[in-house]
């Protein structure tokens, strides 16, 4: 999940962006102790207090419209057409309620052929094309050999 901190109206980083992301608290947690010794774990309303929050609290534990709430918004990734790949850096922008991840793209080149892909291997092994044609047909004479 990719989420965007709305640092302004229309304008987001990616979160976590370096700043800390601080959220009022308004609920605090008592431990109470009673005099037979028993103890219960209690929630309470209180003065608003500030608090930290981890980006992990927040994608794992927060509903949507808590993050929409504190700025915070998922974003729809990109998605490269085919033959193209994404260069830069992302931008985000809004649209129809959701926030849409964009890049510039370039066009791909091919994938490189199977021919392609041995050349590349045998040069990467310290052999010509040719030597590694002619021991690929020295393995499959023997091995026709043995059938």
């Amino acid at each position: 999940m990719i989420l965007v901190h709305e640092i302004e109206p229309g304008r987001f980083a990616r979160f976590p962006s370096g700043r800390p992301l601080v959220r009022q608290a308004t609920i605090e947690t008592v431990i109470v102790r009673r005099e037979d010794g028993s103890e219960t774990q209690e929630d309470r309303a209180c003065d608003p207090y500030p608090v930290e929050v981890r980006p992990a609290e927040i994608a794992l534990a927060w509903t949507k419209d808590e993050r929409e709430a504190a700025g915070l918004f998922e974003v729809e990734p990109f998605v490269a057409a085919d033959g193209k790949a994404k260069t830069g850096e992302p931008r985000y922008r809004r649209e129809k309620g959701r926030v849409i991840e964009e890049y510039d793209s370039r066009d791909q080149p091919p994938p490189p052929s199977d021919a392609q892909k041995l050349e590349s291997f045998a040069v990467g092994i310290g052999l010509s094309g040719n030597r590694l044609a002619e021991l690929i047909a020295e393995l499959i004479a023997g091995l026709d050999a043995r059938a």
